[in-house]
């Protein structure tokens, strides 16, 4: 690459290193921590999992499930393990999050029950629209 001298400008000033992020413009741990959490997508159901009158065993499982992080088959075949590719409870379909908490016959059954005492319809399409 080859750069010419007459679009460099050439100032007695010397350069200095600056943080964009702070109106100083030094970088601290505050104005840092400040710049991450601006860069991280607000989760607004956290509440409603991380309840106190909720078991915290409860909250971990529903806490994975909404990031999609529960070990199930279709994860672990993505990750490199070898496994049969149906769901242990019906057979039918291969094992998902989705598929074990919403789509499984078993599922279906237990969320007409629950929701029909309730009076209620929700929709089953995916686990995160029981919260959105």
């Amino acid at each position: 690459m080859c750069f010419r001298n007459d679009r460099i400008t050439i100032s007695p000033v010397v350069d200095s290193l600056v943080w964009a992020n702070s109106r100083d413009g030094r970088v601290s741990c505050k104005t840092a921590y400040s710049q991450f959490l601006r860069d991280i997508p607000q989760v607004v159901w956290w509440r409603d999992v991380w309840s106190r009158f909720i078991p915290h065993s409860r909250s971990a499982l529903t806490w994975r499930l909404m990031l999609n992080r529960l070990p199930t088959e279709d994860l672990l075949c993505r990750s490199g393990f070898q496994l049969a590719s149906r769901c242990s409870i019906c057979g039918v379909s291969s094992e998902s999050a989705d598929h074990l908490f919403l789509h499984c016959p078993l599922a279906v059954a237990l969320w007409e029950a629950v929701f029909s005492a309730f009076q209620r319809r929700v929709s089953t399409e995916t686990w995160q629209s029981f919260f959105l």
